[in-house]
């Protein structure tokens, strides 16, 4: 009796390790469920959230734009990472730098955003001087 032979040339499997397109997709994911949840006000002909980006539209805009390119860059990363590494490289990158570019754009309307808190808590307290 001749007992069969393992199976010749089967390729490694790959698995779903966490990368850095991994961990850009979630933060994407994320920022775009948390952003569904916010309540918005109309201003200069479109929607803003009525937190942080309320006086400064073209920061959320930038935002929104921002996280989408990343979000569409890391899906790319993690799709073409075994079958094109050089574009998975690509896409990864490009992720990055958009992911970059939403975070100078929050932080920016955030400063504001807290300036504009601090200020009316600061005439709050003195009395209105």
């Amino acid at each position: 009796m001749v007992l069969p032979r393992s199976i010749p040339n089967t390729p490694p499997t790959r698995s779903f390790s966490s990368t850095p397109g991994t961990l850009i997709f979630v933060i994407c994911l994320v920022a775009g469920s948390l952003l569904s949840s916010l309540t918005y006000e109309e201003r200069d002909g479109g929607l803003v959230p009525t937190v942080i980006f309320l006086g400064r539209p073209i920061a959320f805009r930038i935002f929104v734009l921002a996280l989408l390119l990343s979000f569409a860059a890391s899906s790319g990363a993690i799709m073409h990472r075994f079958v094109s590494p050089a574009y998975g490289r690509l896409c990864r990158r490009v992720a990055a730098a958009s992911l970059a570019i939403a975070s100078a754009a929050l932080a920016w309307a955030s400063v504001w955003w807290g300036l504009a808190l601090f200020g009316a808590l600061a005439v709050a307290m003195h009395g209105g001087l």
